[in-house]
């Protein structure tokens, strides 16, 4: 009969302590750190992703309402409008106060996918970019009279309201694709005469 004493039960201890970990140890071990690694690196590609499209949503959104307020108040405070396509046309603005009477033209340019606002010196600018789809519209005064919606425009002299709509798209290698399609309200020339 073996006897165990506190000081041989110690020293048996310290020698498995000093023993290390068994090859099936230390891969249990390793296979459960890469797990948890892993799911913590996904979790973090997945807020960075939505951070990134977040952002993206919010710089769409932010440049296609101010865009579309400025082309609004120049649409409201025109009496004439000339060129008329799809993708763009000019606008005459009547002289107010100091500021003299101007054309400014407003136009989609496809090869930079921007919604470009000229109006004359210093030059254009782009006040939405990113556009993909772009589909200017032009309406009369005159109303189906099925479903009650003003008519389309067939030329300037009839046309009252203007309404846009674009796809704005913003994409990257560092980043998600992300899209925002705007329709704009139908913003009427206040100032036009029908018929002029």
């Amino acid at each position: 009969m073996t006897t165990s004493t506190a000081a041989s039960e110690r020293t048996r201890l310290r020698a498995r302590a000093r023993r290390g970990l068994t090859v099936v140890e230390l891969v249990v071990s390793m296979g459960i750190a890469a797990t948890v690694m892993a799911s913590v690196f996904g979790s973090f590609l997945f807020l960075a992703r939505s951070t990134m499209i977040s952002a993206s949503y919010a710089e769409m959104d932010t440049e296609a309402r101010n865009g579309l307020e400025l082309f609004a108040r120049e649409v409201r405070m025109a009496d004439d409008i000339a060129d008329f396509t799809a993708t763009g046309m000019r606008l005459h603005i009547p002289a107010v106060g100091a500021t003299p009477a101007r054309w400014v033209s407003y136009s989609y340019d496809p090869t930079s996918q921007n919604f470009i606002r000229n109006a004359g010196q210093p030059g254009a600018r782009a006040v939405v970019r990113g556009i993909d789809i772009f589909i200017l519209k032009r309406y009369s005064l005159r109303v189906d009279s099925i479903t009650g919606q003003p008519m389309e425009a067939t030329n300037n002299l009839e046309t009252k309201q203007l309404q846009i709509q674009l796809r704005a798209v913003r994409a990257g290698a560092a980043r998600a694709a992300a899209t925002n399609n705007v329709i704009s309200a139908r913003y009427i020339l206040r100032n036009k005469i029908v018929g002029n």
